[in-house]
């Protein structure tokens, strides 16, 4: 019932945003978030996040993630939202350490996109932000990684980690002011997806002015058939002198003046590109200008603005110094103290969360305790389901043992604990770490229920089997036969062909099963057990008697009986416990032999020579 009311609210939500005409571009701008990434998760190149807070989110809400960027690059964010409630993504936005956007885009319904640009190295945010509710079985995800760029391109990587690299003068009033020497920059397109997208800059200005004349020289690397377009032209005429006809180095000479140098990315749907700006012979002009200085004190830094320390600036040509008479010019980077950022201490529980209702934890900043964080500690949730796959079953022989296997559902229940209980301990006992033991042969059900109250609870069948006495024998020309029980024949009759090694095993109660085999040229071997061969293998050699007995906890309540079928005297007669079958020193071969268990621990088995059928057969009395 709620599953049907959320899906009735999501569809009125729909139409009511298509009626207000809420359109692509529309999400685009709420999305316009800010630069607020504090507790962003830290993730790493290549991983894959997903996101499965929904339905927790609102409108309005935005997560942070936090990534480091340790070789300049090519970079493409990818990812997809999946819901079966929404025909809206989710907007993403790219920023710098300093919180610059430096890309963005969507995350569409139900299928993948990406968007590429230009990183170098450095810190950088993604905030993934909800323009509208979201509803159950909705969540995100993405990935962040680096592209491979072709050959032509890998000069572009490694002047970016020896060389100043210039962004975003997006204007003549923004331009960097340059000097002799080389400059460095990356451009990329503004499309993506047919809309408007950051990148890393989109159009970069230089201003230079030379009382003489002097030399710009510029060269660029194209990537994906895209390049930079330069221009240069003075502030006389915008017109300017293009200096783009190739990825070749190309040089125009100038005359005094002053100067403005653009350079502006291609306008196609993916342009990544690379440029280098050198100056030379360029004399800038004396300046006629009076300081005019106003003290700035210093300024300590503080958990979220920047300080500074003591310097003199100078309102008409906007230069800091460090003296009051104006003889070091320093730079405002340079006098700058950047914002020390929190000091989180440790989180406190205010408000323990319940089954029932969410609870609350805050933080406070070591340095300011005016700054206090908070946040939300989610509801507590029950088990809902206990569950041991498809027809699961635990199969024991008396005295034996097995560990039911289960999975608590939800994964994130806080109390996992369970009970097992036996529905009956005579035929099957089971302990508190859900170890099954056989006690006696029969069917019986475990209740495996939560221990959180929430009264889920499953059953799993158990069945304690009969004990058997399982063997085989190699026989000649045959090989290994198939493993048989209960008193079946294992060899062969009326063929004349031995039986040279032989295995045997217990199953289905504790304890074992030993054997040993009087082999032609060789007597008596040792015993082997537990399904070891017992005999030759591949040597020719015939079995002329054989010896079985049962050890541990199934010696005290089981005997094993047995008998063989001997060259020229057929079947011999039973016996058991250890005592022998067969013949020893007479070379009459074994050809079958037959096992079982019978109720009683150790019976006495007469091995006399004149009372054995076994014995008396063979020596043809």
């Amino acid at each position: 019932m709620k599953k049907m009311l959320k899906r009735i609210i999501a569809i009125v939500m729909t139409f009511a945003l298509l009626a207000g005409g809420l359109a692509f571009a529309s999400i685009e701008a709420m999305a316009k978030s800010g630069f607020d990434p504090t507790d962003a998760k830290s993730i790493k190149i290549g991983d894959t996040v997903k996101d499965t807070r929904y339905p927790n989110v609102k409108s309005g809400e935005s997560q942070w993630y936090k990534f480091e960027v340790s070789a300049s690059g090519i970079y493409t964010v990818a990812g997809s939202v999946n819901s079966n409630t929404s025909t809206y993504g989710v907007s993403m936005e790219l920023f710098d350490e300093t919180g610059k956007q430096v890309g963005s885009g969507q995350l569409p319904v139900n299928k993948n996109a990406s968007f590429s640009t230009v990183l170098i190295k450095g810190t950088y945010y993604v905030n993934i932000y909800s323009g509208i509710v979201w509803y159950y079985d909705s969540y995100f995800s993405f990935k962040i990684s680096r592209v491979d760029a072709d050959s032509a391109y890998q000069s572009f990587e490694e002047s970016c980690s020896t060389n100043e690299t210039k962004t975003r003068n997006d204007s003549e009033a923004k331009a960097s002011k340059i000097g002799n020497g080389t400059y460095h920059g990356v451009i990329a397109a503004d499309k993506w997806l047919g809309r408007n997208a950051l990148g890393n800059n989109n159009v970069d200005y230089y201003a230079f002015s030379t009382e003489k004349g002097a030399k710009v020289t510029v060269s660029r690397k194209e990537y994906k058939d895209s390049y930079a377009n330069i221009t240069v032209y003075n502030d006389k005429y915008s017109s300017g002198k293009e200096l783009n006809s190739s990825s070749e180095e190309k040089s125009v000479t100038v005359e005094a003046g002053n100067y403005y140098i653009k350079v502006e990315g291609d306008d196609v749907s993916e342009q990544l590109g690379s440029y280098t700006i050198t100056l030379s012979g360029a004399e800038a002009p004396a300046e006629n200008h009076e300081h005019t200085l106003t003290p700035i004190k210093a300024k300590d830094a503080s958990c979220t603005e920047a300080g500074n320390t003591e310097y003199w600036y100078c309102e008409g040509c906007e230069k800091c110094f460090a003296d009051e008479n104006a003889t070091e010019e320093v730079s405002k980077s340079s006098v700058t103290i950047k914002a020390l950022g929190h000091d989180w201490g440790e989180w406190t529980v205010t408000k323990k969360a319940t089954y029932t209702s969410p609870g609350e934890k805050t933080r406070v900043c070591k340095r300011d305790a005016s700054h206090v964080q908070t946040q939300t500690i989610a509801k507590k949730k029950y088990v809902t389901a206990i569950t041991t796959g498809v027809n699961y079953a635990v199969t024991v022989g008396i005295g034996t043992s097995q560990k039911i296997s289960y999975t608590i559902k939800p994964s994130d229940a806080i109390n996992k604990g369970v009970t097992f209980t036996s529905w009956d301990e005579n035929i099957a006992k089971v302990d508190s770490k859900g170890v099954v033991t056989g006690v006696t042969v029969g069917n019986v059900w475990i209740t495996v229920k939560a221990k959180d109250g929430s009264g889920v609870e499953t059953y799993v069948p158990v069945a304690v089997a009969q004990p058997e006495i399982a063997y085989r024998s190699y026989v000649q020309k045959v090989g290994w036969q198939a493993f048989v029980g209960r008193g079946a024949s294992s060899g062969t009759k009326g063929l004349g062909l031995r039986i040279e090694g032989l295995q045997v095993k217990l199953l289905n109660y504790s304890g074992g099963v030993k054997y040993r085999a009087y082999v032609q040229k060789e007597g008596w071997q040792s015993y082997r057990e537990n399904g070891q061969t017992a005999g030759t293998l591949g040597e020719a050699k015939r079995i002329e008697a054989i010896q079985v007995k049962l050890t541990g906890e199934a010696a005290k309540i089981l005997s094993v009986c047995y008998r063989v079928y001997v060259q020229k005297f057929g079947w011999l007669g039973w016996t058991g416990n250890g005592q022998t079958a067969g013949t020893s020193g007479y070379g009459y071969r074994i050809e079958n032999v037959q096992m079982k268990l019978v109720a009683g621990g150790g019976i006495a088995f007469n091995s006399s020579y004149g009372k054995n059928p076994a014995y008396r057969t063979a020596k043809g009395k």
